[in-house]
């Protein structure tokens, strides 16, 4: 079965589908003005499948901010529905996820949306090279915790020197709202089941 494109999938909150992701942010660009980009990435388990959720936040200082996302369920090389039990496997995927969307952006974006300069960025403390159109937002922990319930810290390390290496702006916990907050609800709301607390 045929894997579906990065940019391909996204709707409104409403259910009504964005069916040309580039040329819909592009549009909203040119409509709303001084709009930042933020993609978010999280992952749930189901029963017998992982369901991954795909967030495209553009947010305005005054206005708030506006999204589309899109849901993606892991499969085997049939196209069957599947669990991915190993952490490190389904985490990864998440940061693939994220890399592909932001590649995506690279090219649809150009002339559409501002490139910071290297005086910006090391003015807000990023590398000179981290010049990437769309900043990205990961649902990992930083830090073990006291309990070590933080499950997610086994990746961060790597997911982070990964993606700054290629040259995005990457947030974690506890700073990666788009993420932890936009991404994490469309991924709950694929698992009514879901039990509360979960720990990442």
């Amino acid at each position: 079965m045929e894997e579906r494109k990065i940019h391909e999938g996204f709707k409104k909150l409403g259910g009504e589908q964005v069916a040309n992701l580039g040329a819909y942010v592009r549009e909203y660009l040119s409509l709303h003005g001084d709009v930042k980009i933020y993609i978010g990435v999280d992952s749930e388990q189901h029963k017998r499948h992982t369901t991954y959720g795909v967030v495209v936040i553009l947010y305005h200082d005054k206005k708030g901010g506006h999204f589309v996302f899109k849901r993606e369920n892991a499969h085997d090389e049939t196209g069957k529905r599947m669990k991915i039990r190993d952490l490190f496997t389904k985490l990864w995927k998440e940061v693939e996820l994220a890399e592909a969307l932001d590649s995506y952006f690279e090219t649809e974006l150009v002339g559409s949306y501002r490139r910071f300069s290297v005086e910006e960025l090391v003015q807000n403390g990023y590398g000179s090279h981290q010049d990437k159109l769309v900043d990205v937002d990961l649902d990992l922990n930083p830090h073990i915790g006291p309990t070590g319930k933080n499950k997610s810290n086994k990746v961060h390390d790597t997911a982070v020197s990964y993606m700054t290496g290629l040259g995005y702006r990457v947030r974690t916990k506890p700073h990666a709202w788009a993420a932890s907050c936009a991404a994490d609800m469309i991924v709950d709301k694929s698992n009514p089941g879901k039990r509360k607390g979960r720990k990442r």
